[in-house]
């Protein structure tokens, strides 16, 4: 016969004797109940129209940072713009893909339809145009090429052709807008900033603005605020209303090493190439033969004008600047007025230096 003994298994550990093991879990419950996971970022690579439009849709619900690649060729609408929807606060980046230029890159409203509609609800993220193109955008709304109501910056992009009904032929903006190294030519706007119109502030950095128009006010460009730096501005124009041939803005406006030329306002209150209603400050930049039927062949506003240049710019009164303010170190040559050939207004002028400026009433 053979016995059988019983194995009594031994107590189980608990957690109580063993305080150093109940430190360490306790941690790492702590680390993992505060643990955010890093936001993700979703890319679409892309070469056609259809492509394009699917990748929009996802990103308005991903909950991502995305980037949309487009290859090189032309997207067309085909009478239905590009739109992107969320309620999400990540960003979305449109870009060429790499090796292609902005030429390359084309999305065309084959002038019947908006180019891209960036809609949002709530606060939501900045929208990125980088490398392509955006021509023939056409609507009874506003933004012919673009509209969006967050942020919007744009590098090396070109705004071609594009017109609106309402405000903004190149884009509409709901907030700021930033602009780098980009171009803007032939877009227009039957009210306001033919090329560019914002509720926010208009950056607009190494870029060119040219053959813009609107009816109203601002032929390239009017926002809530405005700074200019290093750009040119050439043969833009408004019809009757408040003017700015180049620029609008009931805003503070900054210009630094800047061109503006050609430029033309019609009937209104003038300012051939800028006119501002809050405070302007102009520094190493040169104003040629910009024009104003009334007040202002270059500037309307009350300006602090520094190491500028002003010559043949044509007005009513003030063949270059109306309003006046403060100027320094400035050049006026061969500007002409009925009244005031270089200036019109009151303030102080330093070190400055006049000549060939003429006023066929008084003043010049």
């Amino acid at each position: 016969m053979s016995t059988h003994a019983r194995v009594t298994p031994s107590a189980r550990p608990s957690l109580s004797d063993h305080p150093r093991l109940v430190s360490a879990v306790l941690v790492l419950f702590l680390a993992a109940m505060c643990f955010q996971p890093p936001a993700m970022a979703g890319t679409f690579n892309v070469s056609d129209a259809a492509g394009l439009r699917a990748a929009l849709l996802t990103a308005g619900t991903n909950g991502e940072d995305d980037v949309i690649v487009l290859a090189a060729g032309t997207y067309a609408t085909g009478g239905t713009a590009f739109t992107f929807v969320t309620n999400e606060s990540n960003t979305l980046t449109l870009q060429g893909a790499n090796g292609t230029t902005r030429d390359q890159v084309v999305l065309d409203g084959g002038g019947t339809t908006q180019v891209l509609n960036f809609g949002c609800v709530g606060s939501c993220g900045a929208i990125t145009l980088r490398g392509l193109t955006v021509q023939g955008g056409n609507t009874s709304a506003t933004g012919g090429g673009v509209t969006a109501s967050t942020t919007l910056m744009l590098s090396d992009v070109n705004f071609s052709g594009n017109r609106s009904t309402g405000s903004g032929g190149g884009i509409n903006g709901g907030g700021t807008v930033t602009v780098t190294n980009s171009t803007f030519s032939d877009n227009t706007a039957a009210p306001s900033g033919g090329a560019i119109y914002s509720n926010g502030t208009v950056t607009v950095t190494n870029s060119s603005l040219s053959n813009n128009a609107s009816a109203n006010s601002g032929g390239a460009i009017s926002g809530a605020g405005v700074i200019i730096i290093s750009s040119t501005f050439s043969h833009n124009t408004t019809g009757s209303g408040w003017g700015g041939g180049a620029i609008w803005t009931d805003g503070t406006l900054a210009v630094t090493n800047s061109t503006f030329s050609h430029n033309t306002t019609g009937s209104g209150y003038g300012g051939g190439a800028i006119l501002s209603r809050g405070g302007l400050a102009v520094t190493n930049s040169t104003f040629s033969d910009n024009t104003a039927s009334a007040f202002g062949g270059a500037i309307y506003g009350h300006a602090t004008v520094t190491n500028s240049t002003f010559i043949n710019n044509t007005a009513t009164d003030g063949g270059a600047i109306y309003g006046f303010g403060t100027v320094t170190n400035s050049l006026f040559s061969n500007n002409t007025a009925t009244n005031g050939g270089a200036i019109a207004g009151s303030g102080i002028v330093a070190n400055d230096t006049f000549s060939g400026n003429s006023a066929v009433g008084s003043g010049a």
